[in-house]
């Protein structure tokens, strides 16, 4: 009879460490789901902040960034295409809401590992590469910003070394920009 009585004991204690166990892995689980959740949102949060401050910098700029600005320039490369893909955001701030008119154009500096090169380092307008897909040199038209994308890819004998942007506007007040970004500082450590 203690005998039963000692088991039935073990059971009901195996029971409640076995309820236990699994109170705790639901809890860890709602817990897990509650980070993964507020991440989500901290990025939704630092996403909006950073479209607030592109806003915000077109509406109301700084005297010294009125006007025709390269406001941002990545470059990414497609694992699965082979290829690299750019995105341009051109920007006018403080211009009255007046429409802007240009062109844009992107040149890629490159080492030649070619042996019949005369010169290792050459320039290529991007839509000259292999496997271009886009347009430029784009035309420019726009009161407030413009996105300028595509994609390319690098025959294996080019090194890159730097892209160069040219922008240019027309009419009464022409700007012209000319902005070299350093290949490794654009693909980071790729």
């Amino acid at each position: 009879a203690e005998l039963a009585e000692l088991q039935a004991s073990f059971r009901g204690e195996q029971q409640r460490a076995v309820t236990a166990e699994k109170s705790a892995e639901i809890d860890r689980l709602a817990a897990e789901a509650v980070r993964k959740e507020l991440l989500s949102y901290r990025n939704e949060l630092a996403e909006l902040k950073t479209s607030v401050d592109f806003y915000r910098g077109l509406m109301a700029p700084d005297e010294l960034e009125k006007g025709l600005a390269l406001h941002g320039f990545h470059v990414s490369f497609n694992k699965r295409t082979n290829s690299y893909q750019y995105k341009a955001l051109v920007t006018q701030a403080g211009g009255k809401n007046q429409l802007l008119k240009g062109k844009f154009d992107i040149s890629l500096v490159v080492e030649s590992s070619d042996a019949s090169a005369k010169n290792s380092i050459q320039t290529f307008a991007l839509s000259d590469l292999p496997g271009f897909n886009g347009n430029l040199p784009a035309k420019l038209r726009f009161r407030f910003f413009q996105t300028i994308e595509g994609a390319f890819k690098l025959p294996d004998h080019l090194t890159p070394v730097s892209m160069v942007i040219a922008l240019e506007s027309t009419g009464k007040a022409v700007q012209k920009i000319n902005k070299t970004f350093n290949w490794q500082d654009l693909l980071g450590a790729h």
